[in-house]
């Protein structure tokens, strides 16, 4: 059958921005749900943010790889054009920071065209998706073999969002620093190291309940750091405590051991 290039299109785009809703959705609710034993914080602002952000995206790209007649072409361009993106924002969110962006070219250097290989699976699938939906009319839509790949596109989505789940030092250090609050809690300065000695007032004068948050990314620490080496920052990761009274408490932990580094609180 002949294509349906409008249709095919907004099928595409459409197909896009779902995927990119359910990867927001499995990105921001997995660590809550697995790791049901701790307090995770949720963050309905940058939910909100990343949800329209990667919808859009989604939604381009969907769009892009369904643009021509010629399946390979497209498939090649809309996965160049969604490698550069990623690269992009990564340049955008190293801004500021030499070494960051020296390391993102250094990377980007070395793994662009691997990047472009692994995303054409997503964009052939895409377009494959959208080629077989545009010819599904009315009661057709209720056949389960129609929504075969849409599922799976789905499952895709998930589980590239599931990969945000915090594992390995991150995950210990979300532990210690809960560990820490209880230990506040119970009996005040005794048994904490030095380095969170600076937050233990903050923290008794704090309401009880709390959610933990953990980050990676230095910039959102909120206390300026100067390090001894210039190789600190890939061996340092940040720990909220957000606390219903309004009060926040940061920690920086060393990745190596999960230790405590400086921390630092705003009431």
């Amino acid at each position: 059958m002949d294509d349906n290039l409008p249709r095919r299109r907004a099928i595409g785009a459409l197909i896009g921005a779902w995927v990119g809703l359910v990867y927001t959705i499995f990105s921001y609710l997995i660590n809550p749900v697995v790791i049901h034993d701790l307090p995770i914080y949720f963050d309905s602002g940058k939910f909100i943010v990343s949800f329209l952000s990667y919808s859009l995206v989604g939604g381009i790209l969907g769009f892009v790889v369904n643009i021509s007649v010629q399946g390979l072409p497209a498939i090649i361009f809309s996965s160049l054009a969604a490698s550069i993106a990623i690269f992009i924002g990564s340049f955008i969110n190293a801004a500021g920071n030499g070494e960051a962006l020296a390391f993102v070219m250094l990377i980007m250097f070395y793994s662009f065209m691997p990047l472009v290989v692994m995303v054409m699976p997503l964009t052939a699938l895409l377009r494959w998706t959208a080629g077989r939906l545009q010819h599904v009319h009315g009661p057709a839509w209720r056949k389960w073999r129609n929504w075969g790949l849409l599922l799976g596109l789905t499952l895709l989505g998930g589980l590239f969002g599931s990969l945000s789940l915090h594992a390995g030092e991150s995950r210990q250090m979300l532990y210690r620093m809960d560990d820490l609050i209880k230990r506040v809690h119970e009996s005040g300065a005794e048994k904490v190291p030095v380095e969170f000695l600076p937050v233990v007032g903050v923290i008794q004068n704090a309401s009880p309940e709390y959610k933990l948050g953990w980050t990676d990314n230095l910039k959102e620490f909120p206390a300026p750091i100067y390090f001894e080496d210039s190789y600190a920052s890939s061996r340092m990761q940040i720990v909220f405590a957000y606390f219903d009274s309004g009060h926040v408490v940061a920690c920086l932990f060393r990745v190596i051991d999960s230790g405590i580094y400086l921390c630092t609180a705003t009431p």
